[in-house]
Order: C-alpha cells, then structure tokens, then sequence
C-alpha cells in the first residue's frame, strides 16, 4: 500500500503547467513535527515537502492556495529519477485547504 498522509502549510511559490488536453501543478508545504528531546523539552522541526496534482485537482488547487494555508492532503510517494539523485514527491488523491485568517 501506498498511501501518505500530510498537514502543512502551504508556501507561496507553486508552479502550474497546462499540457495539450491536461494541467499539472507542483506545490510545496510545509510540514512541522514536534519532537521530545532527552531533556523532555519539545523541539519543532519542519520539513519542506513537494506535492504534484493532475487535472481539476490541479486546477481547483491553483485557484484556491493561498500562502499560509493549511492543507490536509492524502498523496502516493512517487520517484522521479534523475542526475544527480533521485528525488521523492507525493502525487495527490485527495485534499482540503483549510483557508488562513489573513
């Protein structure tokens, strides 16, 4: 199986590209994980993870991103092969934009 679940922040930068008869968008979150140190304090880290959407999800994405929204997304790991590493994204299934108070 291979099903990923995320919640994050959306950053502003997105890259949208329309093809002969689909659109693709390529957007980044986000995502912060509170961690307990061997001291017991928490420490917050974050980690800025690439998503990819085809078709109306891309298009419904494009037209209602904002920067600092919160998405919940359920995406599939996917690998792209490339020079000179391979490079992890998430293709997306799902999603829901939770829009930001700004």
């Amino acid at each position: 199986m291979n099903k990923c679940f995320f919640l994050g922040r959306v950053v502003s930068n997105f890259e949208f590209e329309e093809f002969s008869k689909t659109c693709r968008i390529i957007f980044y979150l986000n995502i912060e994980e509170k961690r307990k140190t061997k001291s017991g304090k928490y420490k917050t880290m974050s980690n800025l993870l690439a998503f990819e959407a085809w078709d109306t999800a891309a298009m419904a994405i494009r037209d209602n991103i904002r920067e600092d929204d919160t998405m919940i997304i359920e995406a599939a790991a996917r690998t792209h092969s490339g020079y000179p590493h391979d490079e992890t994204f998430f293709r997306v299934t799902n999603f829901k934009i939770f829009p930001s108070d700004n």
